[in-house]
């Protein structure tokens, strides 16, 4: 075989792949409806800019007035100024202190200073010490520091010797450092022997030292009997594991035959296959 024909061979194959998608892209072309076009990527089609597929076909798009085609090619849009109603674009009505807005559903929105109020722009009557403010539901208004909003005047915050102004604060005031809150004034803490202040806006501001107790304003020693121990709060005892409080004591617990100490280790239970009754422990099976 000379080179020629092996040359021939060689092509061949490549030339029947060229051939076979050549006829394929021709019956691709003829599967198309009008107005279409092949997809960039896969086997598809997508109708032409302007126009939408319907029941297998591409069908030119049908324009309200006061619309234009959307970027993406298959449907509409109406103009600045007009929104949507089924189909049709009806016009905006801005009312008088509003503008065009295209977030809001209804197409607008009130200006600065301006709160919406049934379909109209109601202009926001600032009181003394006020400002405005802007909220989720449009514009508002605040008082300045220093005074308390009533439902249309801002009224000064009155605050009592040993305070300073807290907007976290109900009254809108706290007190300084070593005074408790008491009938709007601020009281300074008495703290007892054996004691030490908390620094908070609440209670008697103070706390007995571990080991100790408060009793009528002062921290009495906690008494801790045999078999007992403090408590993590440090103002109370518990009996140890196998005793029980009986008064100001710990007593031990008379377990009985056939029983065991609970998980609290201050009473007892039957073990398996015992029931209890009274005081004792009876076979239940």
């Amino acid at each position: 075989m000379n080179i020629k024909n092996r040359r021939y061979l060689f092509f061949s194959p490549l030339f029947l792949v060229f051939c076979l998608n050549g006829f394929a892209m021709a019956a691709d072309k003829q599967s198309l409806p009008p107005n279409a076009h092949p997809e960039p990527y896969g086997k598809g089609w997508d109708c032409d800019f302007g126009y939408q597929e319907e029941g297998g076909q591409c069908k030119a798009l049908e324009l309200p007035d006061h619309s234009y085609i959307s970027p993406v090619g298959n449907d509409w849009e109406c103009n600045r100024g007009y929104r949507q109603d089924g189909d049709d674009c009806v016009k905006i009505r801005v009312p008088e202190n509003a503008y065009l807005d295209p977030i809001e559903y209804r197409g607008w929105s009130c200006k600065r200073g301006f709160r919406s109020i049934n379909n109209a722009c109601e202009k926001i009557h600032l009181p003394k010490h006020g400002y405005l403010t802007f909220g989720a539901y449009g514009d508002s208004w605040d008082c300045r520091r220093g005074y308390r909003r009533t439902e249309t005047t801002c009224e000064p915050i009155k605050v009592p010797r040993h305070a300073y102004l807290d907007d976290a604060s109900a009254e809108g005031w706290s007190c300084e450092l070593g005074y408790g809150k008491e009938d709007a004034k601020c009281l300074e803490i008495v703290v007892p022997e054996n004691a030490f202040p908390t620094y908070t806006d609440d209670g008697s501001g103070w706390q007995c030292s571990r080991g100790y107790q408060a009793v009528e304003g002062k921290c009495v020693k906690v008494v801790v009997p045999d078999d007992a121990y403090l408590t993590a709060a440090g103002d109370q005892w518990e009996c140890v594991r196998g005793y029980m409080k009986s008064g100001n004591e710990c007593i031990d617990i008379d377990i009985p035959q056939n029983a065991h100490l609970d998980y609290s280790g201050d009473e007892w239970r039957c073990n398996d296959g015992y029931a209890q009754e009274e005081d004792k422990c009876i076979r239940n099976w």
